[in-house]
């Protein structure tokens, strides 16, 4: 049985812990990890410290990056890419 992880997530911040990242981009946890560990986000190490942190400004460029627009008429297809 898995445990539920709730972070509050800063408006201000800029540094997110990776479970704030998560929530903040509404994906879990471990999609979050397997971006991060592909390359697909960058992360921020802070000297001294075992945890990774993500800019929000870089999430919200991977938000930008991932938006497409449908031609009128276009069907949705889960496997578009």
């Amino acid at each position: 049985m898995g445990r539920s992880v709730r972070t509050a997530v800063s408006d201000t911040a800029r540094l997110l812990s990776a479970q704030a990242a998560a929530q903040y981009l509404g994906v879990p946890y471990t999609s979050l990890r397997d971006w991060a560990l592909r390359g697909h986000l960058p992360i921020v190490r802070v000297p001294n410290c075992r945890r990774i942190w993500f800019d929000r400004r870089d999430l919200d460029r991977a938000i930008d990056g991932w938006k497409e627009r449908l031609e009128p008429g276009e069907l949705v297809s889960v496997a578009r890419r």
